[in-house]
């Protein structure tokens, strides 16, 4: 993994939706399904306005693509099997595809292989019907079943929202605990009271990198700029080689 990404307990997570538009100001975007319309995910990204970080699987939607930092919501479930929990699971799942549908064009030209180009061919013809689904509709939907669990005594805590499948982040709630301090990069954040457990749930042996021909980044760049920020990051970057060169 190259990036940092923060998750937040649902009732804080809420309440940062509520304050950090006011208290972030003008300089951050914090972009959710709520203010943008054609932004497909359902996790919240805080944006540096005036910077363009333009990801493959985003191009071509017309909504802020600026530099950002992902924002998880964390949610209770009582038990990580049975049917209820996994057709919730897959409710979450189609929801969150049918809104990508609806805002991103599949292209054909663009993916190789027999079975990838049926599944593109699926969602253009899944893609007109999504018109009928309203922003509204898909998002709250998305809140109630995220949610729903919430303050029922719940035991286990899950990312439904995560890229990784649901299931691989279901942890007793001990395992987030309130954190403790971590460095990562010279610099020190707050991360999962057993973060250990947790990165081998999801990643297996984390601490073995894979060969050099198979690390891929998950975010496929097509542009970047810095704005105003760009004349900063070289400094720090001519700083550092000087450093370093001593």
């Amino acid at each position: 993994d190259d990036d940092i990404d923060i998750a937040m307990y649902r009732d804080d997570y809420d309440r940062f939706l509520e304050i950090a538009p006011t208290e972030l100001g003008e300089e951050f975007f914090v972009q959710t399904w709520e203010n943008d319309r054609n932004y497909p995910r359902y996790i919240t990204k805080v944006r540096v306005s005036g910077t363009c970080y333009l990801e493959a699987s985003f191009r071509g939607i017309d909504m802020h693509h600026g530099v950002f930092v992902d924002i998880f919501p964390l949610d209770n479930i009582s038990k990580s099997n049975g049917p209820l929990v996994h057709l919730r699971g897959l409710a979450i799942r189609v929801l969150r595809m049918l809104k990508t549908i609806k805002v991103v064009k599949p292209e054909i030209e663009s993916v190789s292989g027999a079975k990838a180009r049926l599944r593109q061919l699926a969602k253009l013809i899944i893609r007109p019907f999504t018109s009928m689904l309203s922003d509204g509709f898909l998002g709250h939907s998305l809140d109630h079943l995220h949610t729903m669990t919430n303050g029922k005594g719940g035991e286990l805590t899950t990312c439904f929202s995560s890229g990784y499948e649901w299931r691989k982040e279901v942890v007793p709630n001990e395992v987030y605990g309130n954190g403790v301090p971590l460095m990562f990069e010279g610099e020190v954040f707050n991360a999962p009271a057993q973060w250990d457990l947790l990165l081998r749930r999801i990643y297996g042996d984390y601490m073995t990198p894979p060969p050099e021909e198979e690390r891929v980044s998950g975010h496929a760049i097509l542009k970047l700029h810095l704005g105003k920020y760009e004349s900063e990051l070289m400094r720090r970057v001519l700083d550092e080689g000087q450093r370093i060169a001593k």
